[in-house]
């Protein structure tokens, strides 16, 4: 059966590795996200954190406790709802604060709260590949990226930032806030 698909991988009867390479890698499901998420304009460890938070898979304690007993999965940042990803990158106060000073540096109203509306609404913003959206990539990435490290930087080394902070080391990073 190998040797059917190879003939796929001949070009003027010599192998071309491109081609055996198209022949034997498994094409999953497009998603949606995917040009936001794997940017070349991205810091690759931005990415690695994007991916996983639009695939749902962060370790937050709302997970944790599906195969682990916590004592206690409220949010560390903001010391109040349980931590979910919706709330880690969408309906935390801490978040939301970092959200507005980017929208509104980006010049962009009403930007929604929920995590999945936010998702929808990057993937909108990001259809484009010229400045503005390559900006954005950046810098959304970035943010979702720089709470989920200050987010384990309160649980694993009681390390506590303010808004103001993070907002200040973001706009360090991005350039923008």
């Amino acid at each position: 059966m190998a040797g059917v698909h190879l003939r796929n991988a001949e070009e003027e009867g010599k192998l071309k590795s491109s081609k055996i390479w198209s022949v034997i890698r498994e094409s999953g499901q497009v998603v949606n996200w995917a040009s936001l998420v794997w940017s070349s304009k991205v810091i690759p460890r931005h990415r690695f954190i994007l991916w996983l938070s639009f695939r749902r898979r962060l370790s937050t304690r709302d997970q944790i406790q599906a195969y682990m007993d916590i004592s206690d999965a409220s949010f560390l940042l903001c010391d109040g709802n349980a931590e979910t990803i919706d709330h880690l990158l969408g309906g935390c106060q801490f978040t939301r604060h970092i959200w507005n000073k980017f929208t509104s540096v980006m010049s962009i109203s009403n930007f929604p709260e929920a995590w999945e509306e936010i998702i929808a609404a990057a993937q909108d913003r990001t259809k484009a590949n010229k400045f503005p959206a390559n900006v954005f990539k950046c810098g959304f990435a970035s943010i979702v990226y720089h709470v989920w490290a200050k987010r384990n930087a309160r649980v694993f080394e009681r390390v506590r930032w303010s808004i103001d902070q993070i907002g200040t080391m973001l706009s360090l990073i991005v350039g923008l806030l």
